[in-house]
């Protein structure tokens, strides 16, 4: 009976550590525990920012969301932002804007393969990755010429012997030319708020075109974003896709994030939690003892049922489940490493 458990000890441990791996491809294998409705919350057509410190689960839980729609009519296009911490603002917001055209031209949906024979965003791709290599600013030095005419008229006469004098007339122009030089400054952030409308409606148009109803863009890790950016970006994107069915879904850091600045005036950029986006925590503090105590009993369970073990509970002494609890501080991956 000892070597069967040891045996599916082992099993378990085994399962517990592929959890650990976060993905795609390995989360259709091992399950996804689904707590407190956390994907019907993520899934559901509105802006989400989910909160957890690292090993919470929230890379996961976007890859879930892109399992879950999967074949269906929401496209899901996820960036992982820590991909893009060397850059700032503009040229992250740039990489990113990018990264959105290219996930819905390669889309492998057969309608959009039919429909766009050649590449519906090329024109605004080119122009983005040519801004990437530019500098932020730079001035431009104009010159204009004015053309200025003067006209003068003349007559010149002839008179051949014995004939009447004849008169020949005409004019003669002459031009000058005054240049005058303009400096004029051009940057990256000026051309992204002018080119933003015209952004908007083409996806808007990109979507009138085909089957999908939604298309989600799931930022992970955002927290690797330098936190002054954070409002900026995150405010560009809630613009360009007001009104429309594109809906942001940023997986972050509360404790390592800024997504809202106010200005000394009162006003403020970037998105407000409540407002303009729900949150989904998935911190379990210890002032939340009882709810991570579910939930990492929850993840043990399911992982244990996957291995045919139905007595979970027992393996543990009195209270042993709990010092676990605290040990982790309810944070899945730091349990998972107690246990394993």
């Amino acid at each position: 009976m000892i070597d069967i458990e040891l045996s599916k000890a082992r099993e378990l441990s085994f399962h517990l550590n592929s959890i650990l791996k976060t993905e795609k491809s390995n989360l259709s294998k091992v399950g996804y525990v689904n707590f407190n409705q956390n994907k019907e919350k993520l899934l559901s057509p509105q802006r989400i920012v989910v909160y957890g410190r690292k090993g919470a689960g929230k890379t996961i839980l976007l890859h879930q969301a892109e399992i879950e729609t999967d074949n269906s009519e929401i496209l899901s296009i996820y960036l992982d932002c820590k991909d893009y911490r060397n850059l700032s603002y503009p040229d992250l917001l740039i990489k990113i804007l990018i990264s959105v055209y290219s996930g819905l031209e390669e889309s492998r949906k057969p309608f959009l393969e039919t429909l766009f024979r050649t590449s519906y965003f090329k024109k605004e791709v080119d122009e983005l990755r040519k801004k990437l290599s530019d500098p932020d600013i730079v001035t431009k030095e104009l010159s204009i010429e004015d053309v200025l005419s003067e006209e003068s008229s003349g007559e010149i006469k002839a008179e051949p012997i014995g004939s009447l004098g004849v008169g020949i007339g005409g004019k003669e122009s002459k031009t000058k030319k005054e240049s005058q030089k303009y400096k004029v400054t051009v940057s990256k952030i000026y051309f992204l708020e002018q080119e933003l409308e015209k952004y908007k409606e083409k996806l808007i148009k990109f979507i009138d075109k085909t089957k999908y109803t939604s298309v989600y863009i799931l930022l992970d890790e955002y927290y690797y974003v330098n936190i002054i950016d954070q409002p900026l970006i995150v405010d560009y994107l809630y613009r360009l896709f007001f009104h429309s069915p594109f809906w942001i879904k940023l997986a972050t850091n509360r404790y390592r994030s800024q997504l809202e600045e106010r200005k000394s005036d009162g006003s403020s950029y970037g998105i407000t939690e409540g407002e303009e986006y729900i949150p989904i925590d998935l911190d379990f503090t210890l002032e939340r003892f009882s709810s991570a105590e579910r939930f990492l009993m929850e993840i043990l369970g399911t992982s244990a049922n996957k291995r045919e073990i139905t007595n979970i509970e027992e393996w543990f002494v009195p209270t042993a489940f709990k010092r676990l609890v605290w040990a982790s501080g309810g944070v899945p991956r730091d349990f998972i490493n107690c246990i394993c």
